[in-house]
């Protein structure tokens, strides 16, 4: 699946992993950039937006740490 991202490179990091999705809507794709900060990724219509990943959120396995993500 290809989506196009519409962000300010400069205000984001470059090096996402898609870590989970939301419960409720699957729409909503739960990213970790590699400063460390959650973002929630609309795929309806390329909205980032930082969150904080509470139970509302399915993590696809063990929540990845950092240290995997920038390695």
């Amino acid at each position: 699946m290809n989506a196009l991202l519409h962000f300010p490179l400069a205000d984001l990091p470059v090096v996402f992993a898609v870590v989970g999705e939301h419960r409720d809507d699957p729409t909503w794709l739960l990213l970790l950039g590699s400063d460390g900060q959650h973002y929630a990724y609309r795929l309806l219509d390329g909205s980032v937006l930082a969150t904080d990943p509470d139970d509302a959120w399915r993590f696809d396995g063990a929540r990845p740490s950092l240290d995997a993500l920038t390695a």
